[in-house]
């Protein structure tokens, strides 16, 4: 199967920023790749308004690109790696202050323990869109 650069899995992480912006993006500008957007600007994946670090760390097998398409001599989408950097700052930087969030607050992931927290927030605090 050729490849012209499209992703193939389809998947892309939007801000709200992003559907205004003419950036292109595998030839087709960021905002066109979306109708809406499903990251918070604070980096916020949200579902059913529950933050969730497992789907964005989804991004990770995009990374996988760079291997299986490299290695079919297929090009590698510009898609494969956009964001990989947000969203590892979010889950390892970005604190997640208890309140409004439900205790313990804190980091996504937390260096030395083996499991992460997912920040739960308060009733009715909306996911923003």
């Amino acid at each position: 199967m050729e490849n012209d650069g499209q992703p193939v899995d389809g998947f892309i992480l939007q801000l709200p920023a992003d559907m205004q912006s003419d950036t292109m993006l595998d030839g087709k500008p960021l905002a066109k790749w979306l109708q809406g957007y499903n990251v918070r600007e604070d980096g916020a994946l949200i579902n059913h308004n529950i933050l969730h670090p497992d789907y964005m760390t989804c991004v990770n097998l995009k990374l996988h690109a760079y291997l299986a398409q490299s290695f079919a001599g297929q090009v590698v989408s510009e898609t494969a790696d956009f964001r990989a950097g947000f969203v590892y700052r979010t889950l390892v930087m970005k604190r997640w202050e208890s309140p409004p969030y439900k205790a313990p607050g804190g980091t996504i992931y937390r260096p030395g323990r083996p499991r992460s927290i997912t920040p739960r927030a308060p009733t009715g605090l909306r996911a923003g869109w």
